[in-house]
């Protein structure tokens, strides 16, 4: 076996504690050498791990390979592009940027370091979106004319995190959207025509905190991806109709609520779960078939098996910096249509 790759994590906080940490900790490809963080907790939590103050002893570090940025979003371009320069490898939280010129500067940084950026589009690997792929891959609902994707939360009161501070790129577009429209678009690739509303409900707060998009394509397929954080209904997370069927999910993928529990990714439970869904199939002679289809279990190990697999030149990186170009054009529509009040079209990149 190859020497692992050394890692460098910046932040540990929710991502940084839950989301990165557990499975550098837990893969044999890699060997988790320091933490940036000023929280007291981390050097008790991880005694065998070098706690420093700064981001700079991460990126100034010799033994490091690869840099883990999980600060808050103002950060990650900055950091992604002192990472390169350092001569780093770099896994970033989303968003990585907010503008299309700004992943083009990481781009160029990329290639002229030769070096990897992988964005942490973590939700990939959810069960749920994984089944649905392969749901809408096989056909068997016909033609697809209609998608939903929605996050269900209800936070009357902000937190009082920096999600919350306008300065620093907080709000749940930024937080939340980057995730469902990845997946829409690895579904349905780019829509002609967005409109979009981007919203603040909450009377305390300077944020955005619902959001609206509306996508349309030519073969006359309508997406509808929506959050509101004053949501405390029940909507699907996905729903699907097809020419010859329908599918609805609900609840969030177990994943994200395991890691807050205390599970690590090396326990003999992990991923072991079975979701459902509902299934209603168009069947011979104008019946129906309703029924429950069982989801998978996702696995988020399976992102940082692909990231050691791209450092390792065996794979291609298991997030593409052209498909958050992508995103981030969508994103770049979304906030014009909701600014304008009219649908915007999106031009090919």
């Amino acid at each position: 076996m190859s020497d692992p790759i050394r890692v460098g994590v910046i932040g540990y906080g929710l991502a940084g504690r839950y989301f990165h940490v557990p499975f550098l900790k837990a893969l044999d490809e890699f060997e988790l050498r320091a933490v940036a963080t000023s929280r007291s907790e981390a050097q008790e939590q991880l005694p065998s791990v070098r706690i420093v103050a700064h981001a700079d002893d991460i990126f100034e570090a010799d033994d490091i390979d690869l840099v883990v940025i999980a600060t808050p979003h103002r950060l990650h371009l900055p950091q992604t592009l002192k990472a390169l320069k350092a001569g780093k490898h770099v896994v970033v939280e989303k968003p990585i940027a907010i503008t299309s010129d700004e992943i083009k500067t990481v781009l160029e940084t990329a290639e002229s370091t030769d070096r990897l950026v992988i964005p942490f589009q973590n939700r990939r690997w959810d069960g749920d979106f994984q089944a649905i792929q392969k749901l809408v891959k096989s056909g068997l609902l016909g033609e697809i004319h209609h998608f939903e994707t929605h996050w269900i939360m209800f936070r009357p009161q902000p937190r009082g995190v920096w999600r919350d501070e306008p300065d620093q790129l907080g709000g749940i577009l930024n937080d939340l959207g980057p995730h469902l429209i990845d997946q829409s678009l690895l579904l349905f690739g780019l829509p002609h025509t967005i409109s979009a509303q981007v919203m603040t409900h909450r009377v305390n707060t300077n944020v955005d905190d619902a959001f609206r998009i509306q996508m349309y394509y030519d073969n006359g397929l309508y997406v509808l991806i929506e959050t509101d954080v004053l949501n405390g209904g029940n909507v699907p997370r996905f729903a699907i109709r097809g020419t010859n069927g329908t599918f609805e999910k609900f609840g969030v993928d177990p994943q994200e609520a395991a890691l807050r529990a205390g599970m690590n990714p090396d326990a003999k439970e992990w991923a072991s779960w079975t979701e459902k869904g509902k299934l209603i199939h168009g069947g011979e002679d104008g019946l129906n078939i309703i029924g429950e289809m069982d989801i998978p279990s996702g696995d988020y190990r399976d992102f940082y098996r692909g990231v050691a697999s791209a450092i390792s030149h065996k794979a291609d990186s298991p997030v593409l910096l052209s498909d958050i170009m992508n995103q981030i054009h969508i994103l770049e529509a979304v906030r014009e249509s909701s600014q304008t009040g009219n649908p915007v079209k999106v031009t090919k990149i």
